[in-house]
């Protein structure tokens, strides 16, 4: 039997797993999906060579009790995003 993990809704409260201010609101982030950033191999032949990857993470924002704030997401803005993310990679790569 196969589960579609999208079918599985995630408990209603969640321990945040890195803390943000957004628009002066402080909340959390929690990390969903997380891949590390690869490098490009290209010393090597042509047919072994690979380009580089970006590290990616996905994930939500909650309140200060561990909700999903889907209000917070609404009012941040691209900025607020790319800061988000950009910061808590810095934190998963150390």
């Amino acid at each position: 039997m196969c589960i579609n993990i999208r079918d599985i809704k995630p408990p209603k409260r969640q321990t945040a797993d890195y803390d943000l201010v957004v628009c002066g609101i402080p909340c959390g982030a929690v990390i969903t999906s997380y891949s590390p950033a690869y490098p490009a191999k290209l010393n090597a032949l042509p047919e072994d060579c690979y380009p580089g990857e970006d590290a990616e993470v996905e994930f939500y924002i909650v309140d200060r009790r561990g909700y999903r704030a889907e209000w917070i997401m609404n009012k941040m803005t691209d900025r607020d995003w790319e800061y988000a993310t950009s910061d808590i990679l810095k934190e998963l790569e150390k």
